[in-house]
């Protein structure tokens, strides 16, 4: 059953455009918890965090993320007109600098005394967990406009379900693939999510 998700004031969700490219393929590894700074959420969450999800090939539950932000590939988990929207999330380590160039020499991408592209790799942990969103939580994505430019646009859950099709009420999404997760900054309080800022691997 899905759980009761109260509604509950925030702050407001800020756009984070990340111009990276993903120039290797992603890494099967063991990942850590990548949250390193924890929402400033109030009380008021819900006191029900979601099931577990069996990982589909060692049947090892993945366990709701701490409080904090988490990166991973976002797809729905529920369908118009279900109470509240489910995010199935392939959880990632999104790493930059030296962690980044020690992945990927780990993974054989690059040697030690090559440069990584862009100085960003991405991990996958292997885990899979399905989160619910607050019912007043914000997703912050990019619009483009038609002379090219790009402006932060703040949406509702509700919004996702036309948003993975690359538009929402006529507007046109940067960087939405129709059909393909969505990589996401989640931002997570008592088991479920409270903002989630689109970030852009082209």
């Amino acid at each position: 059953m899905t759980p009761r998700i109260p509604t509950r004031p925030i702050r407001p969700a800020f756009a984070v455009a990340l111009a990276i490219a993903l120039s290797a393929p992603l890494l099967a590894a063991c990942g850590g918890d990548s949250s390193s700074t924890t929402s400033g959420a109030d009380a008021g969450a819900p006191t029900t965090a979601p099931a577990d999800t069996l990982l589909p090939t060692t049947g090892i539950p993945a366990p709701v993320p701490a409080d904090g932000n988490v990166f991973g590939f976002v797809t729905l988990d529920s369908s118009p007109g279900e109470p509240h929207v489910l995010l199935l999330v392939d959880v990632a380590d999104l790493l930059n600098g030296s962690e980044a160039h020690e992945a990927a020499v780990a993974a054989g991408v690059i040697t030690e005394d090559e440069e990584l592209p862009n100085d960003v790799f991405v991990v996958d942990s292997g885990a899979t967990v399905s989160l619910p969103m607050f019912d007043d939580a914000t997703i912050t994505v990019q619009a483009a406009g038609a002379d090219g430019t790009l402006e932060p646009l703040v949406l509702g859950p509700a919004d996702l379900y036309e948003a993975v099709d690359g538009m929402v009420g006529g507007v046109a999404l940067y960087g939405v693939i129709p059909g393909e997760p969505l990589p996401m900054t989640l931002t997570v309080h008592d088991g479920a999510v409270v903002a989630a800022v689109m970030e852009y691997l082209p």
